[in-house]
């Protein structure tokens, strides 16, 4: 069953938007970065820290000069995790924060939390730049061969069904955790959120994807940018981070415009 909702309109979606291709640089030689974060804001800081680790292991970068520019807007939205507290404030606030990046110089948005993107296009409507889909980035990442995946993620993210979609363009099947899965589940990320209980978050989470594989998972989608934080390196099944395959669409974004900016 679908998880009815309203869409309150934020601003007219109707205006043109460039696409990723359409981009154009127009400071520093190279793309601005805007992160639209504190979802949580450990995360947040993760998902920086994720692109400077790329820039470094891969483009053996050194100098602040080869970073891109980067913008971080921490928006305190309402709780997302069980349930979406005040629709209408979250909205509000999100596209808000959108517009700071926006106006202040952002080429494009990434979103590291995977729950508010059951309000992506509330949120791409509120502005001109693109704004990047953490979900699709995601899905990419996964082959013909894994099939079914599991889900871990914010009861929230379940219920309003936000993989389901890119899921089915795929032809892939969902593992979803039950009732009483998703309650520990829900236990793990508050824990992270408030920084509690560190000793028993990662086993709690390494049950939890054990038990997704025992249903049939032939890979799990860490689909909660808390839990990457503390996942095991090995959980004995292949890992969808989808933290990780945002931060490299972003560096693929932002290193096709200083490429350009250094011919």
């Amino acid at each position: 069953m679908h998880y009815a909702r309203s869409k309150p309109t934020l601003r007219d979606g109707n205006k043109p938007k460039p696409t990723e291709k359409e981009m154009v640089p127009v400071k520093f030689g190279k793309r601005t970065i805007g992160i639209l974060g504190g979802m949580g804001p450990e995360a947040t800081a993760a998902f920086y820290m994720r692109i400077v680790r790329i820039f470094q292991n891969d483009f053996r970068a050194r100098y602040d000069k080869d970073y891109p520019p980067m913008l971080i807007f921490s928006a305190p939205i309402p709780d997302v995790v069980e349930m979406v507290e005040d629709e209408t404030q979250t909205l509000t606030c999100l596209a808000d924060a959108a517009r700071t990046l926006e106006s202040g110089g952002a080429d494009f948005i990434a979103i590291p939390c995977n729950t508010v993107h059951a309000f992506l296009d509330e949120i791409r409507s509120a502005v001109k730049i693109p704004v990047l889909s953490m979900i699709e980035s995601a899905v990419d990442r996964i082959s013909a061969k894994q099939n079914p995946v599991g889900l871990l993620a914010t009861r929230t993210t379940i219920r309003m069904r936000v993989y389901d979609e890119e899921f089915r363009k795929k032809r892939i099947g969902l593992v979803i955790p039950t009732e009483s899965e998703q309650v520990i589940l829900t236990g793990v990320i508050m824990d992270l959120l408030a920084h509690s209980n560190q000793s028993t978050v990662a086993t709690r989470l390494k049950g939890l994807v054990g038990n997704l594989k025992m249903r049939g998972a032939q890979a799990v989608v860490l689909g909660c940018t808390e839990l990457p934080l503390v996942a095991e390196p090995d959980l004995g099944i292949e890992i969808i981070d989808p933290t990780e395959a945002l931060a490299r669409r972003c560096v693929t974004l932002t290193r096709a415009s200083m490429r350009r900016s250094n011919s």
